[in-house]
C-alpha cells in the first residue's frame, strides 16, 4: 500500500463528529465548571478567537501530512506582514460574518468595510471594544485598522487568511522538518509511496468504543512495519507532529501543561484497537512526539515516550504524601496531587453524562458536606 494519506472530506467529518475527544478529555481535568465553559466558548465565540499557535500547527500538519492540495484548499495568503491585533481582527471577522450572512451577498461585488457600519458597530457592542471612546471615533479606527484584513477575508472567503509573516513562518518550519536529519524521513512521501514493507498512513482518524462511549482519535502519522518476506505486520509506530514556542528541548514542560501524555496514551490505545485483526504478537513501538519550534526555527527533535509516561496517561498517578514514602514519617506531608489518566478522565465524561452535567462529582459523592485540609479538599 505504501503511502496513505485520508482524505480532506474524512477529516472533516472526524472534526464534526460528536465522539469523545481527547480534547474533551483534557478539557475535564480542570472540572465539570470548566468543561461546561469550555464547550460554551466553542458553541459561542471560538468562531471569533483566532489562536496563532494553532493555525502556525495546523498549517504546517496540512502541508506535511495532509492531502497534496489540501494547503491550497484551506489557506489564503494575504499580502499584509502582519494582522490586525486579536481584539480588531474578531471585529472584522464578526462584521464579515454579519455581512456574507445577507441573502444577497457575493463575494465578487461585496463592498468594502467602511459600507458596513451597521455590523461595526454590533460587533464594537459585542467585544465592548474601546467603550470610553465615542461611537464615530471606534467605527473609523475599525475602518482605518480591518479595512485590508476584510478585503483579505473577501478574497479567501471561507479560507484561514495568512499573513506574510505567518506564512514565511510555515515555510520555514516546514522546510526545516523536512530537510533536518533527525526528522526528513518521517516525511519522506516519495520513498513511502514506493516502499514494499512499510505502510505509512498520514492523519489517520480512528473511531472506537470504550466503556460505553464513542471515541475518536486524529493520528498525524502511523508508521507500520512489514516482514519482507511473508508481508506480516512485525511492528506500529505512532507519531504526532508538535509545534511550540520557545526552545524545543523544553517540550516535556509544554507535554506537562498541555498534557500530551494523555494524547499519547489514548492515541496508542486507539491504535490497538484498529490493528487488533492482525497478529497478536505485533510489536507497539514508543509513541513519539515531532517537535519543532516556530520562534527559535531550526534545531527540530524527536522525543519517544517511556513507559511510565505512558502508563501515567492511561492510568494516572495518586496523590503523594510523606507517609507514602515513609510510614514512619511524623507529619503526613503532601507532596504532589493526583494526576489523572485518560481511564478515570472517561469514567468522569461517563459519570456526568449519565448525570445529566449539573453538579461536581466530589459534591454529590459527599452530599455537599466536604472535608478540606491546607492543600484543599480531601
Amino acid at each position: 500500500m505504501g503511502l496513505i494519506v485520508t482524505k480532506q472530506e474524512e477529516i472533516d467529518k472526524y472534526f464534526e463528529s460528536d465522539a469523545v475527544s481527547r480534547s474533551d478529555l483534557v478539557s475535564l481535568l480542570g472540572g465539570l465548571d470548566n468543561f461546561l465553559a469550555e464547550k460554551k466558548k466553542e458553541e459561542e465565540s471560538t468562531i471569533y478567537k483566532e489562536k496563532r499557535g494553532i493555525i502556525l500547527g495546523s498549517a504546517v500538519d496540512t502541508i506535511l501530512t495532509g492531502e497534496e492540495d489540501a494547503f491550497s484548499k484551506k489557506y489564503y495568503i494575504s499580502q499584509l506582514d502582519n494582522k490586525p491585533s486579536d481584539v480588531e481582527m474578531n471585529i472584522v471577522r464578526m462584521v464579515f460574518d454579519l455581512v456574507s450572512e445577507e441573502e444577497n451577498f457575493n463575494p465578487e461585488t461585496c463592498p468594502p468595510l467602511a459600507n458596513h457600519e451597521w455590523a461595526i458597530q454590533e460587533a464594537i457592542e459585542y467585544f465592548n471594544w474601546q467603550a470610553n471612546w465615542k461611537l464615530p471615533t471606534r467605527i473609523h479606527k475599525i475602518i482605518e485598522k480591518g479595512s485590508e484584513y476584510f478585503m483579505d477575508l473577501i478574497k479567501a472567503f471561507g479560507k484561514q487568511v495568512l499573513s506574510q509573516e505567518e506564512f514565511f513562518i510555515v515555510n520555514d518550519v516546514v522546510n526545516s522538518l523536512r530537510t533536518n536529519p533527525r526528522t526528513k524521513e518521517y516525511f519522506d512521501r516519495q520513498s513511502y509511496a514506493r516502499a514494499e514493507n512499510i505502510d505509512v498512513y498520514y492523519q489517520l482518524p480512528i473511531y472506537f468504543t470504550f466503556r460505553g462511549l464513542e471515541c475518536k482519535v486524529l493520528l498525524d502519522m502511523v508508521f507500520v512495519y512489514k516482514n519482507p518476506k511473508t508481508g506480516l505486520i512485525e511492528s506500529i509506530k505512532p507519531v504526532d507532529l508538535k509545534t511550540m514556542s520557545g526552545n524545543t528541548i523544553d517540550f516535556p514542560s509544554h507535554l506537562r501543561r498541555f498534557r500530551y501524555d494523555i494524547q499519547s496514551s489514548f492515541y496508542t490505545f486507539a491504535l490497538t484497537k484498529r490493528f487488533q485483526v492482525f497478529e497478536k504478537d505485533i510489536e507497539l513501538r514508543p509513541f513519539e512526539f515531532v517537535v519543532e519550534s516556530v520562534t527559535n526555527i531550526g534545531n527540530p527533535l524527536v522525543f519517544k515516550v517511556s513507559k511510565n509516561l505512558s502508563e501515567i496517561g492511561r492510568y494516572g498517578r495518586k496523590e503523594m504524601r510523606s507517609i507514602d514514602l515513609n510510614p514512619k514519617a511524623v507529619d503526613n506531608v503532601f507532596l504532589s496531587k493526583e494526576i489523572k489518566g485518560f481511564e478515570q478522565l472517561l469514567e468522569d465524561y461517563l459519570y456526568y453524562s449519565n448525570t445529566g452535567w449539573k453538579e461536581e462529582k466530589v459534591i454529590t459523592e459527599n452530599n455537599g458536606v466536604l472535608e478540606i485540609d491546607w492543600d484543599g479538599i480531601k
